[in-house]
């Protein structure tokens, strides 16, 4: 149909024809645009990349999406291993979580050009390794690797945090060397906020808590009795998940042995089912193996997972219909240790944090999911932690 496209004979249409053949060309490109460019908006002019070092710095740096400009960066604050970063729905309060000798503590700072910090509060367990804002922005959910353990933090209308008002404590053991006690690593809300699934590496589960989303407590009540955790193989060592935003799947990933599983979820029951099992290391490799992040692009089509063994980046492919994945690409990750990663709010960027490297790489993402050519970096010692302000 779009080669069709024909000048008529006489001059006096020649306007008008050609503003026909512009909007048939414009109808014919947008036909050719892959559905994953629906993952993708309109480029962000101004925006903000924050990035912590295991020296104890945060930095933040102005981002320009659409000319792929990072600027210099600045100081947001400094203190002992600033080990997650998250902001909330505005952007305008950044939680920084830092592992300190007496335990973990959370800070919230007002972002902008020069950040003021609201208030600071103990997590109530040690070794804090990833934090979670509920849905309604009333608390703040802390993974403890160190105890085993998570944590829940009421929050202040102005975000300020108050001391940890619940502690759930895991049990649990598995055959590796680092699974001699729980390690609690990731959260995840359930798409219906009614659970708080807590991926645990050294009890080899994903621990399913109840989650009441009234007052944020955690913990089985009359109304929502205990479920059984999801248990995975012994020695995988679960780290990180994520929901599809269909709210039918999950996607575990296992440290350990450094492999993906596809998990059908059950809201109503609280339940995961295994239905995929991927490696993300190549077949000959026999080297240390070891799952880093994921993150799922916003249109669900697109997993992507940092691998630190071989120190790769994997882009998968998800099937609309059963959420099972293939493999998409697997390329080097610009440097060793990738350690966490963000994709920009406009999906058109993704930020690597290089540990190893001591550096932020950020890669384009094409319109097809697939990453591209290096794009700009930025120096930071030992990053632990990236994130896009939205």
């Amino acid at each position: 149909m779009c080669s069709e496209a024909r000048h008529p004979g006489r001059p006096a249409g020649l306007a008008a024809a050609l503003l026909a053949g512009l909007v048939l060309l414009a109808g014919c490109q947008a036909a050719l645009i892959p559905p994953t460019a629906a993952a993708q908006t309109a480029c962000q002019v101004q925006g903000t990349l924050y990035g912590s070092s295991e020296s104890g710095s945060v930095q933040a740096w102005d981002w320009n999406s659409c000319e792929a400009r990072l600027g210099e960066g600045r100081p947001v604050m400094q203190g002992p291993k600033p080990r997650w970063l998250s902001l909330d729905a505005e952007g305008q309060r950044l939680y920084v979580l830092t592992d300190e000798p007496a335990g973990g503590q959370l800070s919230v700072w007002l972002t902008g050009r020069s950040a003021v910090e609201l208030g600071r509060a103990a997590t109530g367990g040690a070794g804090p390794t990833h934090l979670l804002l509920d849905d309604a922005g009333r608390s703040v959910l802390v993974a403890h690797f160190g105890s085993g353990s998570v944590g829940r933090l009421a929050l202040l209308p102005d975000g300020t945090p108050q001391g940890p008002s619940q502690i759930v404590t895991h049990t649990g053991s598995g055959p590796h060397r680092r699974q001699a006690s729980p390690h609690a690593h990731g959260l995840a809300l359930s798409p219906g906020g009614r659970w708080l699934l807590a991926a645990d590496m050294g009890a080899d589960r994903v621990f399913i808590h109840p989650h009441d989303r009234t007052d944020g407590r955690i913990g089985p009540t009359p109304a929502r009795p205990a479920v059984p955790a999801f248990v995975v193989p012994a020695g995988s060592g679960p780290r990180h998940l994520v929901f599809a935003p269909g709210g039918r799947q999950a996607y575990l990933l296992n440290e350990l042995t450094a492999d993906l599983m596809v998990l059908d979820w059950d809201e109503a029951r609280g339940t995961l089912t295994l239905q995929q099992t991927v490696a993300l290391n190549a077949p000959a490799f026999s080297g240390n193996r070891s799952g880093a992040e994921l993150l799922l692009s916003r249109d669900g089509r697109h997993l992507y997972v940092a691998e630190r063994g071989e120190h790769t980046l994997q882009v998968w492919t998800v099937d609309a219909a059963s959420g099972l994945l293939s493999l998409a690409q697997r390329m080097p990750a610009g440097g060793e240790l990738p350690w966490a990663m963000d994709l920009s709010p406009d999906g058109r960027w993704l930020a690597v944090a290089l540990q190893r490297t001591g550096r932020l790489q950020l890669w384009p993402v094409e319109r097809d999911g697939r990453l591209g050519a290096a794009g700009p970096s930025a120096a930071l010692a030992a990053p632990l932690a990236v994130t896009f302000a939205p």
